[in-house]
Order: structure tokens, then C-alpha cells, then sequence
């Protein structure tokens, strides 16, 4: 099963509030269940440290961030480590 923490959010009117403690729990709800009937649970984040949590709550497939996510940062630290503007 793959799971979006903002599909909680979005239900419980928390858009955008992935890291708000009621979304996790409902996470945490639906890993326990799925977990319970043999399956595996997969999730999607966009930062290191919301996969590390969901990593510890025994969810076993990560998404971390899309492409374009992944490219904007890596332009980022570049524009960045050149002294550009805007970086």
C-alpha cells in the first residue's frame, strides 16, 4: 500500500500540515493495520528527516521527493556556492 501523509491532512482539513501530530497518528493507525494483514506500506515525503520517522514507524518503501523537487535543490546549492542571486 502506498500512502500520502497529505491525503490525511487533506481529510482532516490540515492541508499542507503533514508534520501536525494528528496526521502522523493516522499514519501510524494505517501502518499498524496494513502491517497487520502481512502487507507492505510505502509513503511519500520530501525531506530526510520525515523519511527517517516513517523509516522508524517500520515503513518499509520510501519516496523521497520527485525530480523536479531533487533538481530545484541541487540548483539551489549550486546558484548558492557560486554567490548568485536568489540562491
Amino acid at each position: 500500500m502506498r500512502y500520502v501523509p497529505n491525503q490525511r491532512a487533506v481529510g482532516r482539513e490540515l492541508v499542507g500540515q503533514v508534520n501536525d501530530p494528528r496526521v502522523i497518528q493516522c499514519v501510524e493507525t494505517v501502518v499498524g493495520e496494513v502491517r497487520a494483514k502481512g502487507k507492505s506500506t510505502g509513503i511519500y515525503v520530501d525531506d530526510v528527516e520525515t523519511a527517517q520517522r516513517y523509516l522508524d514507524m517500520g515503513i518499509q518503501f520510501i519516496t523521497l521527493c520527485v525530480d523536479t523537487t531533487i533538481f530545484f535543490r541541487a540548483s539551489q546549492a549550486m546558484a548558492a556556492q557560486l554567490g548568485l542571486h536568489g540562491a
